[in-house]
């Protein structure tokens, strides 16, 4: 009986020793309310200063607009200047350390590299990108 409960001691300790390794690696907002900030960059700002830098424009000729997003991916469109044909397109980004856009365009999508590589969940792809 003694024994038992020795590993059962031994096994809550463990389990309370992983909790609070896994608890302290959970990135905690010390922001005070009145800043008012968010966990994550502004996602449409993010996305317009990413794709103005890729294809060398001004930021106010780059109109963002961001369609889903789900923690950590998002979707959305581009246009640039005024729009019209050829001026614009699709992207799809996902948050590492900031918003990074991994394809844009009017093309096809590789879906698979997509999910694999990237890892965006079909909440972001389907329908507009891929098929389920």
């Amino acid at each position: 009986m003694k024994k038992q409960s020795i590993i059962t001691i031994v096994v809550l300790l463990v389990i309370a020793a992983g909790y609070f390794a896994w608890r302290s690696n959970v990135p905690v907002n010390t922001n005070s309310p009145e800043t008012n900030q968010t966990s994550y960059p502004d996602t449409q700002h993010a996305i317009q200063a990413f794709l103005a830098n890729k294809y060398n424009k001004q930021l106010s000729d780059v109109h963002i607009t961001v369609q889903k997003e789900v923690p950590g991916f998002a979707s959305g469109s581009v246009l640039f200047g005024q729009g019209g044909p050829g001026e614009g397109g699709m992207w799809l980004a996902f948050l590492g350390n900031g918003w990074t856009v991994a394809w844009d365009g009017n093309g096809s999508v590789d879906c698979n590299k997509m999910r694999q590589q990237y890892g965006f969940p079909d909440t972001i792809l389907v329908p507009n990108f891929c098929q389920p």
